[in-house]
């Protein structure tokens, strides 16, 4: 049941999934059952369990200016929606040394480090294979590797380093999936439907998730170590109750996430790094928010802790809510880090509301805001907006065209 959400300010992405195994010399990974419930049919190859790692941004960049919108220009047999609104201008952050954060008066640290995102090194080249039309036999098969992913580039994120890497060859698999196997690898699918976990260890990369009208695109409803890379998240027929993910216990590296109404419904021990959330659908009338217009979010939490936003590309509209909205609707918020990211639109473009259901008034803390980089298209001129309830630990936080610090603003 989509929660309705408590906002200040009003109004708005897919990979998929493959499971397919390496198969290296004198060294085969079992094949594992797919569980999927397909409102037209579903096939898919199911990889065994296996080890995956997250790009962390580091060392320096290069890229100088915000990439085009649009679908990252792979070539698939897939077919998707396609990216989003032009991104304004924005200059990659030059290298520095971190200030030790501050309480809520902005300083004028230097810009945030750049950072290089490669890939991790892929697995050796061979054939494909073809998603079996039937249940998988309960005996483990062979299956070959998929091809490798060339590294991506670093710099802000956009079509050219997030999403689908361009050259993947997707595998349909129709209608709604459903993982329920612990250490499930689904790599490369086209999914034309959602996606749902209810197990741990589970790996989705190098995927495109359509997604459909009246559910969101991909949920994280149980199990811990969840991981999504190189992934494309939409909604191929946006409504007022389509979101692009909710998510909790997972790591997220290098998405492209469009579509949705909000764009990361994000919960505890999770980690968004390196990713672009952007052109969220906004609708007149949303019964979640009593009638009125949708209240758009590139990432919302309303509650956990041990949370990481990091060197995202994080773009709304003026006329969407915000690029990052916290509240405590669903419980206390606490341990959250939200660093070096590039934002921009909203109400005001990050909003840090204490409070919890009803509207209640309750202390927010925990919270750290450091060496992010702001344009100038929020709706009220305020980059960020903290209630007189929350306290931030912030530095560094500055307009990513003058490099001056940015304002905090501070009112109920």
């Amino acid at each position: 049941m989509r929660l309705p959400r408590a906002k200040r300010f009003g109004t708005p992405l897919v990979a998929a999934v493959i499971g397919v195994a390496a198969l290296g010399t004198g060294a085969a990974f079992a094949v594992s059952k797919l569980s999927t419930s397909a409102k037209s049919g579903a096939s898919a190859a199911v990889g065994a369990p296996s080890s995956a790692t997250s790009a962390a941004p580091a060392g320096s960049s290069s890229a100088a200016g915000s990439p085009p919108a649009g679908a990252d220009g792979r070539s698939t047999t897939a077919t998707g929606s396609s990216g989003g609104p032009a991104l304004p201008p924005m200059q990659s952050p030059g290298a520095t040394s971190a200030a030790p954060p501050a309480k809520v008066t902005p300083s004028g640290s230097a810009p945030p480090a750049g950072r290089d995102t490669p890939a991790p090194p892929p697995p050796p080249p061979g054939p494909t294979t073809a998603v079996p039309t039937q249940p998988a036999p309960s005996q483990p098969l062979p299956t070959a590797v998929p091809p490798p992913s060339a590294p991506r580039p670093g710099g802000v994120p956009g079509p050219g380093n997030t999403g689908v890497p361009a050259g993947t060859t997707l595998t349909v698999v129709n209608g709604d999936l459903t993982i329920s196997t612990a250490g499930q690898v689904l790599d490369g699918l086209d999914i034309k439907g959602g996606l749902t976990i209810n197990a741990s260890n589970v790996v989705v990369r190098r995927s495109l998730i359509e997604g459909r009208s009246g559910r969101t695109s991909v949920i994280v409803a149980s199990g811990t170590g969840i991981v999504f890379s190189d992934d494309e998240v939409t909604v191929a027929s946006p409504s007022p109750a389509s979101d692009g993910m909710s998510v909790k216990n997972s790591t997220i590296t290098r998405l492209n996430i469009h579509s949705g109404v909000d764009g990361i419904k994000l919960g505890a021990n999770s980690t968004v790094t390196s990713s672009w959330i952007h052109g969220l659908s906004a609708f007149a009338s949303d019964p979640a928010q009593g009638g009125r217009a949708t209240h758009n979010d590139a990432i919302q939490i309303m509650s956990g802790t041990n949370i990481h936003v990091s060197a995202n590309n994080l773009q709304v509209t003026s006329n969407n809510n915000s690029a990052i909205q916290v509240t405590q609707d669903q419980g206390a918020v606490s341990a959250l880090v939200v660093s070096s990211n590039w934002a921009d639109g909203g109400g005001c473009t990050f909003n840090f509301s204490g409070h919890g259901p009803g509207g209640a008034l309750l202390s927010m803390s925990g919270i750290t805001v450091v060496n992010n980089r702001f344009g100038h298209g929020s709706k009220f001129n305020c980059p960020v907006l903290i209630d007189r309830q929350t306290t931030i630990s912030q530095s560094g936080n500055v307009y990513d065209d003058t490099g001056k610090p940015i304002a905090i603003q501070a009112h109920n």
